[in-house]
């Protein structure tokens, strides 16, 4: 159970982090960790090749139908935070912001939705609001 736990983590942690310093070590990446993923992670890893693709809207689209019926909180916070981070490329942040914040209402701890919200929020022109979410 754990090592399926670290194993979804892994999946969200390559949807936060697309841009792999090359092709190849994505790949092998990827590849390892489709060996390992549990079925429940496995649509994070289709998620995962959208977002490698840059295809932003595939991928959020994914991360949607995904997130409904995902019933793990932490593995659904970090499916949440794909979702800002692909809504942010797609210039909608206020989708990207409601994101952001529902990640953090699974996990209060997750530092790369704490730091989207920040970013969604200044740049919606709310930056007493953005100013406070980045302190805390």
């Amino acid at each position: 159970w754990f090592f399926a736990r670290r194993l979804h983590a892994l999946a969200a942690y390559a949807c936060i982090t697309p841009f792999v310093r090359t092709s190849a070590m994505r790949r092998a990446f990827l590849w390892r960790l489709s060996l390992f993923l549990a079925s429940t992670a496995a649509t994070s890893l289709s998620a995962t090749q959208l977002i490698q693709n840059q295809n932003w809207q595939g991928a959020a689209v994914v991360l949607e139908r995904d997130i409904s019926t995902q019933r793990d909180e932490n593995v659904r916070a970090l499916q949440r935070t794909c979702l800002g981070e692909c809504r942010v490329k797609l210039h909608d942040d206020a989708a990207a912001l409601d994101a952001f914040t529902g990640a953090l209402g699974d996990d209060a701890s997750l530092g790369a939705a704490a730091l989207g919200r920040g970013r969604c929020l200044a740049r919606l022109g709310r930056l007493t609001e953005a100013s406070e979410a980045l302190r805390a």
